[in-house]
């Protein structure tokens, strides 16, 4: 199971006292080499707890006095051995791998890339818990510590200057770069660049925008959601808000939206038409004199030849008539009786209200209105069938 980091590292502190025990036998045996491994190695570990010394509660003082075991001859030997040439290498090498993590051939595989590249940044950051213990040690009255830190970074000053112009490609770590570099105290978080620079959240994306893809591009998962989430809603009206209309309770919020959602709803447009015809046939019944005699409305004799519309539009389920005089008048005229369930005529004047009609012997009649002012206009029929499908006819008036 893999240890929190915090975890990790908080092993150190064991580690030290078993490093001062193996520096203090490697002296004993005169193997110079064996110390300078074993001195390189308690550096890295002493410096470890006192960068992370807030997060892990390592004391100074401790790790001084642990640094106190090391000779002079010691920190020379291991300081003549740091290999520089292969450490600039380990981080261009990480620049480069970086890249084929942000954009992998599976998950898994860029999370081995991710690995193989913080192990190379590692080795940065070991160097610098050495130099960092080479500091303190010099204060703890280590002969030439001071003075093989300040070579060193002398050295590695050219180092991380080639190795910073690739940092845009350890972006494609920034998550595991992030964890690390918050372990570390704010003084040695700032100079921590191989952890610390353009690991910003808003850096993240950058390799794959370099690479051609968009910024903020998401994954196919992540971006089906989006897409849905984005994806223009229409409002699907109810029976409660018709009725609320029909009956005149619904504010002009109400109304104004029904509407809007009818100029692409067919069949809403067509129940609202119903809904404007019914409210202008009870206002002429309403409005009719009381004692009105029959004798009153004017009726077309029986005998009278019917006339013959000027042009007809034929569909499967129905045919428009058109005739022309004085006025134009529209007949929407069902082919087969039991499949049309309502028609409305608009005009482009007001493409959201239907005109008046009336039912004749022909079919449903709609009145357009003068000749004179219709001309070069046009019309459009809608018609809605039993089985709820919508049927439009453009006319040319």
């Amino acid at each position: 199971m893999k240890l929190p980091l915090a975890e990790k590292y908080r092993g150190r502190l064991e580690e030290l006292d078993a490093l001062r025990a193996q520096l203090a036998g490697a002296g004993k045996t005169g193997e110079s080499g064996a110390a300078a491994v074993v001195a390189g190695r308690l550096l890295e570990v002493a410096g470890d707890l006192v960068r992370r010394s807030g997060a892990l509660g390592a004391q100074a003082a401790q790790v001084r006095d642990v640094l106190k075991g090391l000779s002079s001859a010691d920190v020379k030997a291991w300081a003549d051995a740091v290999d520089l040439d292969e450490l600039s290498r380990r981080l261009s090498r990480a620049a480069d791998q970086a890249v084929e993590a942000a954009i992998p051939d599976s998950v898994d595989a860029g999370e081995a890339v991710a690995r193989f590249v913080m192990q190379d940044l590692f080795a940065r950051d070991r160097l610098e818990s050495a130099l960092i213990a080479l500091d303190e040690a010099g204060k703890a009255g280590v002969s030439g510590a001071a003075a093989a830190a300040a070579q060193l970074r002398t050295r590695l000053a050219s180092v991380d200057g080639k190795a910073r112009r690739g940092v845009r490609a350890l972006t494609a770590v920034n998550a595991e770069r992030r964890q690390e570099a918050q372990l570390l105290d704010p003084a040695h978080r700032s100079v921590a660049w191989w952890l610390l620079e353009r690991s910003g959240m808003e850096d993240d994306t950058l390799v794959r925008s370099l690479g051609g893809e968009a910024v903020g591009t998401l994954g196919a998962a992540e971006q089906r959601v989006s897409d849905d989430v984005k994806s223009p809603r229409r409002r699907r009206w109810s029976e409660e808000e018709l009725l609320r209309m029909d009956m005149g309770l619904a504010s002009d919020t109400e109304v104004a939206a029904l509407r809007t959602e009818a100029a692409s709803d067919p069949e809403l447009k067509l129940v609202l038409a119903a809904l404007e015809e019914g409210e202008r046939a009870i206002e002429e019944l309403t409005a009719a004199p009381r004692g009105t005699a029959p004798s009153n409305v004017v009726s077309m004799p029986a005998d009278r030849p019917r006339p013959r519309p000027d042009r007809v539009e034929e569909r499967a389920d129905f045919r428009v008539l058109i005739f022309k005089a004085r006025t134009v008048q529209v007949v929407v005229q069902a082919t087969n009786s039991d499949r049309l369930a309502a028609a409305a005529v608009f005009l482009p004047d007001a493409p959201e209200r239907p005109l008046p009609s009336e039912s004749t012997e022909q079919g449903l009649s709609f009145d357009l209105g003068p000749s004179e002012r219709l001309a070069a206009k046009r019309a459009r029929v809608t018609v809605k069938l039993q089985s709820g499908e919508t049927d439009s006819v453009d006319l040319s008036l």
